[in-house]
């Protein structure tokens, strides 16, 4: 708010002013008044009501430029009452009262909506786990009878499970991770380990190359975010002539892991929306079980988790996820 803001508001009590000392001039004229004597009247009308147009312009002045900077300074302008102290005028009090009312409501309403949602995540976590217990018996029968077949679609499921179990905790991340020191070559043989059988019917090579590759992180979060990854490079990648390159590149203050396929690549108007929730892209359409979920989560859970990750495609894809190394003297 500026001093012109504030005198435009408060046109029609200047313009009533002055109208009024211009009646009150003439009527002098008329009654033959010493000039001396209005002299002396108009300052002592005019003195007063610039003198209030000064206190009250500078009050409300400053109360709403800290108002406008608590907005512009907060990231969640909820809390703006919250850093504003109250103004010394009426309608500013007023204001205040009626921003924390709104304030309050809205916290109210947030939080039955939080509560649904706890409750809607916790059933969906117990679903999942009830579900895994039959998807487990009808496991053990397909293996039991050599039916690969079976066993491939089971997995499928296993992992649209798995996939729907870390998105539903995933805007809790930050109370599920545990962070200690992660060897990522045994991550991402774990991963290679659950996803043999679809290497071996596919024929489709790996490299793995992380010697000493230990970064800060959650192995189980770590370990959902290259299976996404991998899944996809297995899921777009030939048959026979593919191979997977997983391998790590080190910066002075970031340790890059690198997974590289020689699939089919990405277009260059999918790009720069490959992150993005539900887009399957040109590649997706082709594929009727693409959701277009699963790198959508990886760039989710990596933000949380305070990683970087990329994607860059020409021939084949490399997925980047850059780790945050300690600085060591």
């Amino acid at each position: 708010m500026t001093w012109a803001n504030y005198l435009k508001d408060k046109i029609y009590p200047i313009i009533v002013c002055i109208l009024s000392f211009i009646v009150a001039f003439f009527v002098f004229m008329v009654l033959k008044i010493q000039n001396e004597v209005m002299v002396i009247f108009a300052v002592l009308y005019f003195i007063p009501f610039i003198f209030l147009l000064i206190y009250d312009g500078g009050r409300q002045i400053k109360f709403f430029n800290e108002l406008q900077k608590g907005l512009d300074t907060l990231d969640k302008k909820y809390f703006v009452t919250d850093v504003v102290d109250y103004p010394e005028f009426f309608t500013g009090v007023l204001m205040m009262d009626v921003l924390h009312t709104i304030n309050n409501s809205m916290i109210d309403e947030v939080n039955v909506y939080k509560s649904a949602q706890t409750e809607y995540k916790e059933y969906i976590e117990l679903w999942i786990h009830e579900v895994k217990t039959p998807l487990s018996v009808c496991t053990m029968i397909a293996q039991k009878n050599k039916d690969e077949t079976m066993l491939e679609e089971l997995r499928k499921i296993q992992h649209f499970l798995e996939q729907a179990l870390f998105y539903a905790r995933s805007q809790y991340a930050g109370q599920d991770y545990i962070v200690r020191d992660v060897d990522l070559k045994e991550i991402v043989e774990n991963v290679v380990k659950n996803n043999r059988r679809e290497f071996i019917l596919k024929k489709i090579g790996i490299e793995i190359n992380l010697d000493d590759a230990i970064v800060k992180g959650d192995s189980k979060w770590l370990e959902f975010i290259v299976q996404q990854i991998i899944g996809n490079s297995l899921k777009y990648t030939q048959e026979k002539s593919g191979l997977i390159r997983v391998y790590c590149q080190r910066q002075k203050h970031s340790l890059t892991l690198c997974i590289e396929d020689n699939g089919f690549g990405i277009s260059a108007e999918d790009l720069p929306r490959v992150f993005d929730k539900g887009y399957t892209g040109s590649l997706g359409r082709m594929n009727k079980q693409a959701t277009g979920i699963g790198l959508y989560l990886c760039k989710m859970l990596c933000e949380k988790l305070g990683l970087g990750i990329s994607l860059e495609s020409e021939k084949g894809t490399i997925v980047k996820i850059v780790f945050p190394l300690e600085n060591r003297e």
